[in-house]
């Protein structure tokens, strides 16, 4: 998750909202395990949890290579 996360963050931090930090934050703070589930679909997203960062984690394209 730190490698998927990170890569996220490197392209996506400078452009997000304050609001849209404190969302990244809040994911930041939910345990991997989690958050891994739900980006490979084993889980489905909490509504409390839905929102505009974690629609672009789900659709961000990890690449090991980078």
């Amino acid at each position: 998750m730190d490698l998927i996360m990170g890569q996220f963050a490197d392209q996506h931090i400078g452009a997000m909202s304050e609001n849209e930090l404190q969302e990244f934050e809040r994911l930041l703070a939910t345990p991997d395990w989690e958050v891994y589930a739900w980006i490979v679909g084993n889980k489905p997203v909490p509504p409390n949890y839905a929102g505009p960062v974690l629609d672009r984690l789900l659709s961000f394209e990890y690449d090991p290579r980078a």
